[in-house]
């Protein structure tokens, strides 16, 4: 063998063009994973549904009647980290017109809790226990 041939030598690559090309590789393919990361994150965020007061006043729309006095309760199975209260005070004096706060907490993975309030108007009659729709 001849090692002293210069095509051979020109055929090949140096130890040191291999790493820089393996470099530049890595850092691509860590660029392209970090892109793929992040937009899952955001889907699954998308993914999430998202609760608000809107879904307790929905559902108090529509019994029959509103009485005066403060509720609390969560949201069972379906929005296990949730919970709620809402207080229902009437306005003026004919009993016709009520006032509903609602709040929505939600516990975070950080034991900090995000509450959502909302407060709404509602003209119902008051009940008097006979003909109420459950």
């Amino acid at each position: 063998m001849n090692f002293s041939d210069p095509r051979r030598h020109l055929r090949a690559f140096t130890l040191l063009e291999v790493m820089i090309a393996m470099t530049i590789f890595f850092i691509v393919v860590f660029a392209v994973l970090n892109v793929v990361v992040q937009s899952l994150g955001a889907a699954r965020a998308l993914q999430r549904p998202r609760v608000d007061a809107s879904i307790l006043a929905g559902q108090l729309s529509l019994t029959n009647c509103l009485e005066e006095g403060y509720e609390t309760g969560d949201f069972e199975d379906m929005f296990p980290n949730h919970r709620w209260e809402r207080a229902i005070t009437p306005v003026g004096t004919n009993d016709m017109l009520w006032q509903v706060d609602f709040a929505v907490f939600e516990k975070t993975k950080g034991g900090k809790e995000n509450v959502e309030t909302m407060q709404v108007l509602m003209a119902k009659p008051a009940c008097t226990g006979a003909g109420v729709r459950r």
